[in-house]
């Protein structure tokens, strides 16, 4: 056998026993778990179901209509700032891609908890599903530097 050839199949082999460890151990995961799904997964879950609401309240504060302060009796002026309309946008974007992240666990959770083949088809689809996971978080994380920036900007 060539070089070449014996490397590429030693390498699909090696992905192929990766593949089959990561599903039989997640499977192991979501079978003796009590809700049927992932401990990371719940996590996940739990976060952007919070990130969810603090968007929504997010947006309901800066939409509030016109209100005068306090003793000096001016009002707030009727058009945004910048950093307001960024933040609008962004909280926007934060709710799409959080009502994402939920529907794709959602997906991905057992229903029938302690059954074996299902946990280890749910497992199968976890991982299948990982890298829209990762592409999701890794969205979440750069609008949230990019709140954090509005938000300064907005403080100053």
């Amino acid at each position: 056998m060539e070089p070449l050839a014996a490397l590429g199949l030693a390498t699909s082999i090696i992905q192929i026993v990766d593949f089959s460890g990561r599903i039989i151990s997640r499977g192991k995961e979501i079978y003796h778990s009590s809700d049927g799904t992932l401990k990371i997964h719940t996590v996940l879950k739990e976060a952007a179901k919070n990130l969810h609401e603090l968007s929504l309240g997010l947006i309901e504060d800066i939409s509030v209509p016109e209100v005068p302060f306090s003793k000096v009796g001016r009002t707030k002026r009727g058009e945004k700032s910048v950093a307001e309309e960024q933040l609008l946008e962004l909280s926007a974007q934060t709710k799409e891609i959080t009502d994402k992240i939920i529907g794709a666990i959602q997906r991905i959770e057992v229903d029938d908890v302690g059954k074996m083949w299902k946990s280890i088809d749910q497992a199968f689809h976890s991982v299948w599903s990982q890298k829209e996971l990762e592409s999701l978080e890794a969205r979440v994380d750069n609008i949230r530097k990019q709140i954090n920036t509005a938000l300064l900007f907005s403080l100053r």
